[in-house]
């Protein structure tokens, strides 16, 4: 059973929460990033702590957002402490196998703005996927065949890093469903970090 102290903590807590996000202003999308055809703007990390940061001061919530890395895994913690004791944490971890120390930390400031959207509820980027939706054909196919669905899988074997890296950029769950329009500029992409890299994974 919660101690009455605690309740009292996590009630002063949400109190001031909801203080501070009646505070918050929108994000501004004041960066854009392309993939091919693909492209959309967002709110950069920068812009998202500015738009929650003194607002959680002034309600005496405190956030922080301290990295480590253990082998080829990075983690990011969520800190999010109020004055009055009651405090909240969340993780979030990615492989970084395979990948350069300018994109690890790409990696590392991708998940803290993550983060910070998912918990405090921002909106911080620009949703086209219905408009790219009604733009192709019912009868196209958006994925890639079979036999690319092997060579990619093959080609990023042992490259976790790399394979987490797409599976969320593209958000998919399976290599099968890997946009098509993507697979060559891809598989150029895996070849030049292997040949960084002296081919060895």
């Amino acid at each position: 059973m919660e101690g009455s102290d605690m309740k009292k903590e996590r009630e002063a807590f949400f109190n001031a929460l909801i203080e501070a996000k009646k505070k918050f202003r929108k994000p501004v999308f004041n960066k854009s990033v392309g993939y091919g055809k693909t492209s959309f703007k967002y709110a950069d990390l920068s812009e998202i702590m500015d738009c929650i940061e003194k607002p959680l001061l002034d309600n005496n919530i405190l956030i922080s957002q301290p990295v480590m890395t253990v082998a080829s895994n990075l983690h990011v913690r969520l800190s999010i402490q109020h004055l009055g004791g009651y405090l909240q944490e969340f993780y979030s971890s990615m492989s970084i196998e395979g990948l350069s120390m300018q994109q690890i930390g790409a990696q590392i400031t991708y998940l803290k703005r993550y983060m910070l959207a998912s918990y405090f509820g921002l909106v911080a980027d620009e949703d086209n996927d219905a408009k790219e939706i009604e733009n192709i054909p019912l009868n196209e196919s958006r994925t890639i065949s079979e036999e690319n669905a092997l060579e990619l899988a093959t080609a990023i074997e042992g490259m976790n890093g790399v394979r987490a890296q797409l599976f969320r950029m593209y958000k998919i769950d399976d290599i099968r469903n890997f946009p098509k329009d993507k697979f060559e500029s891809t598989m150029l992409w895996i070849k030049k970090i292997k040949e960084k890299n002296g081919g060895a994974q």
